[in-house]
């Protein structure tokens, strides 16, 4: 979940927020990459689980 908000993060404009909550989210950038892969499978996956 931290990693798929990361993802979120990094799609905002850059500048000292985005930034600052990149830092306080503490993820590691392979799994911001493998959400980056799978993220159509993760939506589906997580419209699933809201059911």
């Amino acid at each position: 979940m931290q990693a798929a908000t990361a993802h979120s993060v990094q799609r905002m404009p850059t500048g000292k927020t985005r930034d600052s909550i990149m830092q306080s989210l503490k993820v590691h950038p392979e799994n911001i990459t493998f959400v980056q892969k799978n993220m159509s499978e993760l939506e589906t996956l997580m419209k699933e689980i809201e059911r």
